[in-house]
């Protein structure tokens, strides 16, 4: 597993590589190719739920938000952070996912799924107290 620093923030796909007259990587018009190059938001989720679950793995990737169709280990998660997510939903949402589900399941959007069809939902937020009372 390489250190966060490590992990590429964004792939893509080359016909053929740039190369200098002496057949060397030209790393000038390699990065001149990508600057400016901004990376296409994530799907849309279907549900509240969804878009909770995936806004959870995205702060505990520290990638922001996530597609929610995406494998999880393509995402760059780690069964670590499975088990972070799990316990994120435990203790935010109050809903309990045993750790063969979120393995078996795969991605946000299979995870949601299941969580929906198993009778979850979002629990709403509590108010923020106030300071004073309303007259």
């Amino acid at each position: 597993m390489l250190p966060a620093h490590m992990v590429p923030s964004a792939f893509r796909r080359w016909p053929a590589l740039p190369l200098t007259a002496n057949g060397k990587l030209d790393r000038r018009r390699l990065a001149e190719a990508g600057a400016g190059e901004e990376a296409a938001p994530p799907p849309a989720a279907a549900s509240a739920l969804e878009a909770e679950v995936a806004a959870m793995l995205g702060a505990l990737l520290g990638t922001g938000p996530v597609d929610p169709a995406a494998p999880f280990f393509d995402l760059g998660a780690s069964s670590v952070t499975l088990v972070q997510l799990r316990n994120r939903l435990q203790a935010e949402c109050g809903l309990t996912v045993p750790m063969a589900e979120m393995f078996g399941r795969g991605s946000v959007r299979l995870l949601a799924q299941w969580l929906e069809e198993a009778g979850a939902a979002m629990p709403a937020r509590p108010a923020m107290p106030r300071a004073e009372a309303v007259s």
